[in-house]
């Protein structure tokens, strides 16, 4: 069976997805913990990140289309990765981490997402 087909065996990028959009409570809490911002405010940033999920997930749809699910995958773990190494870089700016990890991880998020849904 090819794995580069629909209904084929090989990893989606589920694995990655999951494990890193569903801790953001631990970034959150050691940003509470160092006086980034208030609970609300740092939930918020997290949202941000599943919120992208959805808004660009009918574009994604139409670039996997155009260039492939195994392009779109890795491409989605670069900006994923970007995303979150530049959020290093601002956890003290709360609109540094809106774009970096709500927005930029966030689309890097739904590329990975659509290529499990879409292939």
């Amino acid at each position: 069976m090819d794995v580069h087909r629909a209904g084929g065996s090989g990893p989606d990028g589920s694995f990655f997805f999951s494990g890193s959009s569903y801790s953001y409570g631990v970034i959150q809490a050691k940003l509470e913990d160092d006086g980034v911002g208030s609970a609300a405010v740092l939930a918020f940033v997290g949202s941000m990140s599943s919120a992208a999920l959805s808004i660009f997930a009918i574009p994604n749809s139409a670039i996997i289309r155009r260039f492939g699910a195994r392009r779109v995958l890795i491409a989605g773990g670069l900006i994923t990765g970007l995303g979150e190494i530049l959020a290093g870089f601002a956890v003290k700016s709360i609109p540094g981490l809106f774009i970096t990890y709500g927005v930029v991880t966030g689309a890097g998020y739904s590329m990975i997402y659509m290529v499990g849904c879409f292939a």
